[in-house]
């Protein structure tokens, strides 16, 4: 047994005295650290992404930008002008309705502007139901967040979420009069999409949509 031992580290010791060996074995290391570099990269550029925050002013003055270059509304260049001076982006309340009121054609930022300074989202609410011409679907969004204290932030998003459910649905109920449609667009169907977000709203029930459903069915019974 000793005379195996003996031949087996005589061939190892042959082995590692040749060239070709010291080459491979220095080329594994490299490799090694080599790797252990790019995993350690990697993982760095993968947490600064994670964790910096996104920064939309760029994405903002493109389209003022290209407003400009387009002669668009100047009211509208001026409410992206107001997002990047105040450094507001896509997670704000205001970003949200000032979006909302130009998407519809009503931007103007002259009467509500004192009360996005302020971050007061009850008296922007109060002030469009004094002031501005709204349609049901807006008037009854800003009446209700105002009697149940409701406000825009992104923390209520789901109740955000049935809010505009809701005025969606009256929106469009509005425009049908006395229409008859078929499907999902149909005025039945659209009343009961506000009943039933309406009682997980003022139930507080706001997952599971289905299981509310058969929840509010049973109650309605």
């Amino acid at each position: 047994m000793a005379r195996f031992f003996r031949l087996v580290k005589n061939e190892y010791i042959k082995v590692f005295k040749k060239l070709s060996t010291k080459i491979m074995i220095v080329l594994i290391i490299i490799c090694a650290l080599g790797l252990s570099g790019i995993a350690l990269f990697a993982k760095h550029n993968m947490e600064s992404n994670n964790y910096s925050s996104y920064d939309a002013t760029g994405d903002y003055q493109e389209t003022i930008d290209w407003l400009k270059n387009t002669n668009g509304d100047p009211n509208e260049i001026a409410m992206w002008q107001y997002l990047i001076d105040n450094d507001i982006d896509s997670d704000d309340w205001r970003y949200d309705v000032l979006s909302a009121m130009f998407a519809d054609g009503t931007g103007d930022m002259s009467g509500i502007k004192k009360y996005l300074d302020d971050n007061d989202w009850r008296g922007f609410c109060q002030y469009r139901l004094d002031n501005d011409i709204l349609t049901e679907g807006e008037k009854w969004e800003y009446q209700y967040r105002l009697d149940k204290d409701i406000s825009f932030d992104k923390s209520n998003e789901k109740k955000n979420d049935l809010i505009m459910t809701v005025a969606n649905a009256k929106n469009t109920i509005a425009t049908m009069g006395d229409a008859k449609s078929d499907g999902q667009n149909s005025k039945a169907k659209l009343e009961d999409n506000i009943k039933l977000a309406l009682y997980q709203l003022d139930n507080n029930k706001l997952d599971n949509t289905a299981n509310q459903m058969t929840l509010f069915e049973t109650e309605r019974a």
